[in-house]
């Protein structure tokens, strides 16, 4: 299966008929696949230049799509969960899995930012060291992808 497919298909398995805010590197990016209302792509520069300007009656909820896979460095990652986690109730933080068999190749790693990506492992870290509780790690597509739930 498709691995964007795949990881669309569990993401909305999770988060049900949840209305959602998706944070990408730029946009338009991500899923795409879901329309307005349910789901609105914003950038991570316009969430941490206005993190509350998101009507969060609405959406409650809000997706990191593979952030550090497309180049985003770590302390704008943590910046943008300490504030995801401030405004919304449910944070899920898709992410690339570095240790997944998928990025075999150095064109392939360079291509997806593997090398700026974590394992699970790490991430579960990085978590436990910013006080952040994950209530569930999953991985798809031979752990190329990660699905992350945290919350404070």
């Amino acid at each position: 299966m498709n691995p964007h497919i795949e990881l669309l298909q569990e993401t909305t398995k999770i988060l049900g008929s949840k209305n959602w805010v998706e944070i990408s590197h730029e946009t338009p990016f991500g899923f795409h696949e879901i329309a307005e209302p349910t789901r609105k792509n914003i950038s991570v520069t316009d969430f941490l230049n206005n993190p509350t300007s998101v009507d969060t009656d609405f959406y409650d909820t809000c997706v990191l799509h593979i952030l550090l896979g497309c180049g985003v460095g770590i302390d704008i990652v943590k910046e943008v969960i300490k504030k995801s986690l401030d405004v919304f109730s449910t944070v899920i933080v898709l992410e690339h899995d570095r240790t997944s068999s998928d990025w075999n190749t150095d064109a392939i790693r360079k291509d997806h930012y593997i090398d700026n990506c974590f394992s699970a492992g790490d991430f579960l870290l990085l978590a436990l060291n910013n006080d952040w509780n994950c209530s569930r790690v999953l991985h798809m597509s031979n752990k190329r992808n990660m699905i992350v739930e945290i919350s404070k």
